[in-house]
């Protein structure tokens, strides 16, 4: 978006560890821990485009993917979606932009969340918080990891996570609207330019399926777009359970997956006696240590129910 997005490219390194993705192994000085953060500040130009990773230049003339409209808006907005079926423009709520110190503080959490084999074996991350207060509440940011081991990241938009509670729904059936907090991965064979929820009777465009199962059964948990009304309900708690994000976000996302980020993959383990499988982090070994790998998306999941607010209540 012309003269409106900022691209914050992180790096750090520490002599008492890895922060930001930076392997323990980079020069430090031997006296002190030495932190060095760059933040680069790029305003989006055809130049900038063409060097940084850019889901919104990524995203142009994808096969199969009908391009979304692109209008002006602000950078805590990022766009404005236009209802197809009614030709109605559906503006994103007006959200704080974060300050600037908020995406270094959001790598770092992010970056001691993850051990280092779900940090090894992906390439993209996806943080999705999903707390009700603090700067990143209802937020999901997207991380590419770099060569060097840092992250940079590419883009952060608002979300709808689940209403977390049970509920009915049209035809009277009690379903649970919850977001589970945890690493989950996406599922290869279920993701749909167009897909319509079972349980709920709603749209997902551009629908991508978690890989999880839960009780040996596939779950309906996914990363979609929000339609209709769902828009302007973005930062909220506000879904069945998926993660709603605005619509030209998840245009730009799936075609970033699609396109960019099939590889193999490590599972993570199920337990034999629930069938559900775990999303805590833990990845399915072979009998020499070794981590299984399927074909799928080099894409972690993080959700996380921590928004940024570094209040502390004080014990009584």
């Amino acid at each position: 978006m012309p003269g409106g997005r900022l691209i914050f490219a992180l790096t750090a390194a520490f002599a008492a560890g890895p922060v930001f993705g930076a392997p323990s192994s980079l020069p430090s000085s031997p006296n002190a821990v030495t932190q060095a953060i760059t933040i680069s500040i790029q305003q989006e130009s055809q130049t900038a485009l063409a060097a940084l990773p850019s889901l919104e230049n990524q995203s142009h003339s994808l096969p199969g993917i009908i391009p979304a409209p692109v209008q002006a808006a602000d950078s805590a907005s990022h766009a404005l979606a236009t209802d197809e079926q009614s030709g109605t423009t559906l503006g994103l709520p007006s959200l704080p932009a974060l300050s600037p110190g908020e995406p270094a503080d959001m790598v770092r959490h992010l970056r001691d969340s993850l051990t280092s084999e779900l940090y090894d074996s992906f390439q993209l991350f996806l943080y999705v918080s999903k707390a009700t207060r603090g700067p990143w509440a209802q937020h999901m940011f997207v991380l590419q990891k770099q060569p060097t081991g840092a992250l940079v990241l590419l883009d952060d938009w608002p979300v709808s996570t689940g209403r977390e509670r049970d509920e009915f729904n049209r035809a009277g059936v009690e379903l649970p609207s919850f977001t589970p907090s945890g690493y989950y991965e996406l599922d290869p064979d279920r993701a749909y330019t167009d897909y319509r929820s079972f349980q709920w009777g709603e749209p997902m465009p551009y629908a991508m399926f978690f890989r999880w199962t839960k009780d040996g059964h596939e779950t309906g948990l996914a990363i979609h777009a929000a339609t209709d009304d769902e828009v302007a309900l973005l930062g909220t708690r506000a879904s069945a359970g998926c993660i709603r994000l605005p619509p030209k976000a998840a245009h730009d996302l799936y075609g970033l997956i699609q396109t960019q980020y099939r590889g193999l993959m490590p599972i993570f383990e199920t337990d034999l006696h629930s069938g559900t499988m775990r999303n805590d982090g833990i990845l399915l070994q072979n009998p020499d240590t070794s981590f299984q790998l399927v074909d799928g998306y080099k894409v972690l999941v993080f959700i996380d129910d921590y928004g940024g607010d570094r209040t502390v209540s004080s014990l009584p």
